[in-house]
């Protein structure tokens, strides 16, 4: 068994660390479940974590499995498509940040570069904040994704990138939606019964 220093600590640069634990864990992580692929990357990189949020329903499956492990991760918000691999590219602007570039249109594969870059350099001392971050992104979502490996190395920052729901199916998260509805709506209930028992 491939044993790891607990923290790891990951450099800004790809080392014989960092390559032997992407060689050994890789194809490890795959057989895991997306909770044990969570509890394996806080025991392993614990600070040295953080959560780029999707604003998607994959993000609530995410937070319920740390909730579930008891961990409490730090979210950074708007730089998720920053961290995706490398071969995909946004294509339109997003205009909370006022990214309009003059009125240009996401028409062109030059302003796409032009659109990734500005962001990179925008929140590049954000990511290198943390060195190993976790996306909700799924190898059904697109078809660039379809070959995304649990855990990868983001070239763009020197960081580590995993996706513990990347095996997940459509249907799978539909039914963990249902499910975290109905707990959601189960405690609910319970704080209504003791708040009306303690009025």
């Amino acid at each position: 068994m491939y044993k790891l220093p607990t923290p790891l600590f990951i450099p800004y640069e790809p080392n014989s660390a960092t390559n032997d634990l992407l060689t050994f864990w890789q194809p490890e992580l795959e057989k895991f479940t997306s909770k044990s692929i969570l509890q394996w990357a806080v025991d392993t990189f614990d600070s040295q974590l953080a959560f780029a949020p999707s604003r998607s329903e994959e993000d609530e499956i995410v937070l319920s499995l740390f909730e579930e492990i008891a961990y409490r991760v730090p979210k950074v918000e708007q730089i998720y498509e920053l961290l995706l691999p490398e071969s995909w590219t946004p294509l339109e602007p997003r205009e909370e940040l006022g990214e309009t570039f003059d009125g240009r249109v996401a028409s062109s594969g030059l302003w796409a570069r032009f659109h990734v870059e500005h962001l990179c350099k925008r929140y590049e001392n954000t990511i290198s904040c943390y060195r190993v971050w976790i996306v909700s992104t799924r190898r059904e979502q697109d078809i660039v994704f379809e070959r995304m490996p649990v855990l990868s190395w983001s070239e763009r920052f020197g960081v580590l990138r995993i996706a513990p729901l990347a095996h997940w199916e459509n249907e799978g998260v539909a039914q963990e939606m249902e499910s975290i509805a109905a707990k959601k709506a189960e405690a609910s209930s319970d704080r209504f019964c003791f708040d009306h028992a303690s009025g």
